[in-house]
């Protein structure tokens, strides 16, 4: 049990606790739970989050709190990301968290959120001396890196999540019809317009995707494609907005039941397909490498050390 430790991530959107083991050079997976607590929502256009908001979330934490006492881990890391840090009553927040589980929340800046998803996936997965591009899209970000097997060249959190994105946009989780999702991908590039400016200078060799609004569109895009969707996969570009193009035309029921594709995230997809389809077009991205490696992975290579 000594080389026992767990890690929350609290994320806009969810909430997910991963129990861990240290044995050998890498970390094994002995236990993963999570909830959507949609901490971050109504919260982005007034930067506070809402106190239901904060209730589901604080709940979530109590319950995580009892898993984590039953599994007697000797480490723990909670981090919270986008949502609590743009938010104004940040510190209330962590307090409440304290005094109902117990758990000290830390709040990541986006650069290190960012950093963290970069080495989470550089510790699992082999990298070339090229420059790739490395993206998590959260509930309230999106997490970008340029880099290669060593140096980081270019790093930024946008503000670019698809809660955020949904609420600002859309609010409806219906249909979605091509000119608003072309407003949609308009809004991701011009917010993400120094993207844009560093890979025109450093073409992106491999474009790399982690995290839920990515991990269910792969792997929708697999299952409609009869395709396998393991821990790490290639998805094409054009693959992939066939799939988008398909779920812009369905209503909410329609989209909790397509294969690959949590229910939960159903109404918010379109927003994160939008921010996906944004970014892999500034980069001229032809496909797109689908890996469950992430941020976890990252904080779990420094509790590791």
């Amino acid at each position: 049990m000594k080389n026992r430790f767990g890690i929350i991530d609290l994320g806009s959107n969810s909430c997910r606790l991963y129990i861990m083991e240290q044995q050998g050079p890498k970390p094994l997976l002995l236990r993963k739970e999570r909830r959507v607590v949609r901490l971050g929502a109504g919260s982005f256009s007034e930067k506070k989050l809402t106190p239901a908001g904060m209730k589901r979330a604080a709940v979530c934490l109590m319950e995580f709190a009892g898993i984590l006492k039953s599994e007697k881990i000797t480490r723990l890391r909670a981090f919270t990301t986008s949502a609590v840090r743009d938010a104004s009553n940040k510190k209330e927040f962590v307090d409440l968290v304290k005094e109902t589980s117990g758990i000290d929340l830390e709040i990541l800046s986006g650069e290190e959120e960012a950093r963290a998803v970069y080495m989470g996936i550089k510790a699992n997965l082999p990298l070339s001396d090229k420059t790739d591009l490395f993206l998590d899209i959260g509930g309230g970000s999106a997490e970008v890196i340029c880099a290669d097997c060593r140096d980081i060249r270019f790093i930024r959190s946008f503000p670019l999540g698809a809660v955020r994105l949904y609420e600002r946009m859309l609010n409806d989780p219906g249909e979605v019809g091509e000119d608003l999702y072309g407003e949609l991908v308009g809004y991701v590039t011009a917010e993400a317009a120094l993207l844009g400016d560093f890979v025109k200078e450093n073409p992106v060799n491999t474009f790399y995707g982690t995290s839920g609004t990515v991990l269910n569109l792969g792997a929708a895009t697999a299952a409609r494609l009869d395709k396998p969707y393991p821990e790490t996969y290639t998805v094409k570009a054009e693959d992939l907005r066939d799939t988008i193009a398909l779920l812009r035309k369905m209503d909410l029921k329609q989209k909790k039941s397509v294969p690959g594709l949590m229910p939960d995230r159903a109404d918010i997809i379109i927003a994160g397909a939008a921010v996906l389809d944004g970014l892999m077009a500034l980069a001229s991205a032809r496909e797109i490498t689908v890996t469950s490696f992430s941020i976890k992975d990252g904080i779990a290579a420094e509790l590791m050390l």
